[in-house]
C-alpha cells in the first residue's frame, strides 16, 4: 500500500540535530507517511544515524549520494517518493507538535498545496516569531503570489510548512534548480503557482506545524568571512522569478512587486561586495546593467550606499552579540564617528540611535542598553 505523504529530508553534517527532527515525524498521530533521509554526502556522523533509524523504522528510506547540494538532495527525494503529497523538512529544524501532520493532512481537500504556520526558534531556544496577520482561505494562484511577494502574511516562500500534491509536481516537471544557492525556496514555489492559474492553495496559519531553527551559521554571520560570490545567483532568481511570475499572470501590482523585490536582491549583492571591499567586476557590471534597466544611475548610487551602511551594521550587530554594553558603545560611537557613517542613508532607527549620539554623546548610547 502507497503512503499519503512523502516527507523528504535532506542531511548534510547535522548530527547534533538529526535524531531530534526523525523523532518529531516519528512521534506524529498521523501515521500514513514514509520519510526519505538524503544523505548529500555528509562528513559527521549524519549517515550512520540515518541507516540506524532506517533499521528500526520500515517507512524510513535513506539515500547515500557524493556532496552535491541542498537542492540535488531534494530532488533525489522528489524522484522517490511515492506518496500523493508531498513535504520537506529540514534535518535541523523539526515539525511542531505530534498533531501536526494530522491538521496539516486535514486541509488537503480539493486544493493542490496547503501551507500553514511556523515559529522561529533563536539561538537560545526562545519562540521569536514575529507572528503576521492571520489568514485561513483558499485563495487561487494569482492571490498568493500577491501575498508571496508583498509580505501580507510574512514570507511564504519556504518549501517547508506546505504540502504538494504530488502530481502537480511531476506531471508539470517541477524541481528545484540545483544551480541556486539561494531563493531556491522562493523559485521553487513560484514554479507551482504558474503552473495554472486554476491551482489552489489553502493557507492557514492559525495552525503552526514547523519549527524553524535559527543557527549561527546563518548568511549575515557568513559576511565576517568576506563576500561570497554564491551569493550571486539570488539575483538571478529573483529575475527568473520575475519573468515566469509575468508569463503567466500579466498583472502589473505583481510585476511590479517582482521588480522590487529583484532591484532589492541586486542592492543586498552590491552592499554586500562594498561592505566586504570584494571585487568581481563581471557580477558587479551584470547586476547594475539590469538595474539600469529600471532605475536612473542617481537611485542606484543612493540605493547601493545605503545598502552597503546596512550592511556594515548588520555585520558589526552580529560581532558585538557577546559584547558587554561598553565594548558595544565604543565600538559604534567609533562607527558613528567614521567617514562610512552618512546619516542620510541610514534606516529610521539608526538615524534616532546617531541623533542620540551627536546630543549625548557615549552616555546618551549607555541609556539605550541592548535596544540598538
Amino acid at each position: 500500500m502507497l503512503p499519503l505523504l512523502s516527507i523528504i529530508v535532506p542531511v548534510y553534517n547535522v548530527e547534533p540535530f538529526l535524531l531530534s527532527c526523525v523523532r518529531s515525524i516519528l512521534c506524529q498521530t498521523f501515521r500514513n507517511y514514509e520519510i526519505i533521509l538524503v544523505d548529500d554526502g555528509s562528513k559527521d556522523k549524519s549517515g550512520f544515524l540515518c541507516d540506524q533509524v532506517a533499521e528500526s523504522h520500515a517507512q524510513v528510506k535513506v539515500v547515500h549520494q557524493e556532496n552535491k547540494g541542498l537542492s540535488a538532495a531534494r530532488n533525489v527525494g522528489l524522484r522517490l517518493a511515492k506518496g500523493e503529497w508531498v513535504m520537506f523538512v529540514d534535518s535541523d529544524d523539526e515539525l511542531y507538535d505530534e498533531h501536526c501532520l494530522k491538521g496539516i493532512m486535514e486541509r488537503t481537500q480539493n486544493v493542490d498545496m496547503v501551507m500553514c504556520g511556523h515559529s522561529n526558534i533563536g539561538i537560545s531556544g526562545a519562540d521569536v516569531t514575529e507572528y503576521p496577520a492571520k489568514v485561513n482561505e483558499v485563495i487561487s494562484a494569482k492571490k498568493y503570489a500577491r501575498y508571496l511577494l508583498d509580505f501580507s502574511y510574512g514570507y511564504l516562500g519556504y518549501v517547508w510548512a506546505k504540502v504538494y500534491r504530488r502530481t502537480l509536481l511531476e506531471h508539470n516537471s517541477i524541481i528545484f534548480n540545483e544551480s541556486l544557492n539561494f531563493c531556491e525556496d522562493q523559485h521553487f514555489v513560484v514554479q507551482c503557482l504558474c503552473v495554472s492559474q486554476d491551482i489552489k492553495i489553502c493557507l492557514d496559519n492559525t495552525l503552526s506545524v514547523y519549527k524553524y531553527f535559527i543557527r549561527k551559521n546563518s548568511v549575515m554571520s557568513s559576511l565576517k568571512k568576506g563576500y561570497n560570490p554564491k551569493f550571486f545567483p539570488d539575483f538571478e532568481a529573483y529575475k527568473q522569478i520575475a519573468e515566469l511570475l509575468h508569463e503567466r499572470f500579466h498583472d502589473p501590482l505583481i510585476d511590479n512587486l517582482a521588480l522590487n523585490n529583484l532591484c532589492g536582491s541586486g542592492y543586498r549583492i552590491l552592499g554586500m561586495m562594498a561592505a566586504c571591499k570584494f571585487t568581481c567586476p563581471e557580477q558587479k557590471e551584470y547586476i547594475l546593467e539590469e538595474l539600469q534597466k529600471f532605475e536612473d544611475k542617481k537611485q542606484i548610487e543612493k540605493k547601493c550606499h545605503r545598502s552597503h551602511i546596512n550592511t556594515l551594521l548588520c555585520m558589526m550587530r552580529d560581532n558585538l552579540t557577546n559584547a558587554c554594553k561598553e565594548e558595544k558603545v565604543k565600538v559604534i560611537s567609533q562607527w558613528m564617528r567614521s567617514s562610512e557613517c552618512q546619516f542620510r542613508y541610514l534606516s529610521q532607527r539608526w538615524k534616532v540611535v546617531y541623533i542620540i549620539y551627536k546630543v549625548f554623546g557615549k552616555r546618551g548610547l549607555l541609556l539605550l542598553g541592548d535596544r540598538f
